[in-house]
């Protein structure tokens, strides 16, 4: 066990010197920690005309380089893909959102914004699968508490409004998700 951390804090001794100027770039596949968990998908039915009907994952933990406490964020950046799987019903608007926080608890706060805004959404009726990018070019500073621990937790978030006179059912895709974190000196 020693070992590995060790090895681990002398590959990031590695990167941070080759970064230059103090820095440090850590790219995490949140995504890995979601796929195939059931949290990377959000199954919805929304009524007829109802307006921004939400459903939700689960919080899920993501893991991070241990021993950036110390350390000062600079960027933080998240890319990614989702897709809108529509069964059936519409037309409707689909919303797709992500909420990070330090504990489970905190993805579910009523004054927490979605990571991505304006969240990224299509429009669709019937049988049909709409593909949508998200990008949230830089959280710091807001980010940087954040990612300066070891875990972050994600909740995932369909918000439907459906305009048609028939139930609109189907599920929120999340295909991608990654973490783009650089930080200044003061590693471990």
């Amino acid at each position: 066990m020693n070992r590995t951390w060790i090895g681990a804090a002398l590959g990031a001794a590695i990167v941070a010197a080759s970064c230059g100027q103090g820095r440090a770039i850590f790219n995490v596949d949140a995504y890995s920690f979601l796929k195939g968990s059931g949290k990377d998908t959000v199954p919805y039915a929304a009524p007829p005309l109802a307006s921004n009907f939400g459903a939700s994952t689960a919080p899920q933990k993501i893991s991070l380089v241990p021993g950036l406490s110390s350390s000062g964020i600079d960027t933080v950046q998240v890319t990614g893909t989702g897709e809108f799987r529509n069964a059936s019903g519409g037309p409707g608007t689909i919303k797709f959102q992500v909420y990070l926080a330090s504990d489970s608890a905190g993805t579910y706060a009523s004054t927490k914004d979605s990571l991505l805004s304006p969240a990224p959404s299509a429009t669709i009726s019937g049988a049909n699968t709409a593909q949508v990018i998200l990008n949230a070019p830089n959280l710091s500073p807001a980010g940087d508490s954040l990612f300066s621990k070891s875990q972050v937790w994600v909740r995932i978030v369909a918000s439907v409004s459906n305009t048609g006179a028939t139930l609109m059912q189907g599920k929120a895709v999340l295909t991608g998700l990654q973490l783009h974190v650089v930080v200044q000196d003061k590693l471990f």
